[in-house]
């Protein structure tokens, strides 16, 4: 005797749908995995804060804060910015660059502060650098930044 054609067809239907759902759940395994070894290659970091040497008298004392192996990303990594602080000054200001006091005027803090970036991005070779005028008191600036490995920067921003 010979089966319904019915039951042939919702046999046929099952075996599809049952393929359909193993591909989907491979797709969702391989999903959460390079999710996984995206998150392994991001992590957030923090330059304690750094002095800023000054010269001068107060209310006209003057510096630079310059450090290249310590505030720009090595080759390979890119860095997010998210924070940067400064602070232990009541006058005077402090200018934000890229690169060097010549370059690109990024930021000024008028006061004591924090400035937070959106998609403010250093690649390597590129730095910030800070140059204090004006100040009486004393300049202390802080980073924090997510640390991208380069490789990932294109899944990193979808």
């Amino acid at each position: 005797m010979s089966e319904p054609a019915g039951v042939d067809l919702n046999l046929a239907v099952g075996v599809q749908l049952q393929a359909s759902i193993d591909t989907l759940a491979g797709e969702l395994r391989r999903y959460n995995d390079q999710q996984q070894k995206l998150n392994q290659q991001v992590n957030v970091f923090t330059i304690p804060g750094q002095p800023v040497s000054l010269t001068g008298s107060a209310g006209s004392l003057t510096g630079t804060l310059d450090m290249p192996q310590l505030m720009q990303p090595p080759s390979g990594d890119v860095w997010q910015m998210v924070g940067v602080s400064a602070w232990g000054f009541t006058t005077g200001s402090v200018d934000v660059y890229l690169n060097n006091t010549a370059g690109d005027l990024e930021f000024v803090f008028t006061s004591a502060g924090l400035w937070e970036p959106s998609d403010y991005y250093l690649t390597p070779g590129n730095r910030l650098v800070y140059s204090a005028s004006g100040i009486t008191g004393t300049v202390t600036i802080k980073h924090r930044y997510i640390r991208i490995a380069a490789e990932i920067m294109g899944p990193y921003l979808l």
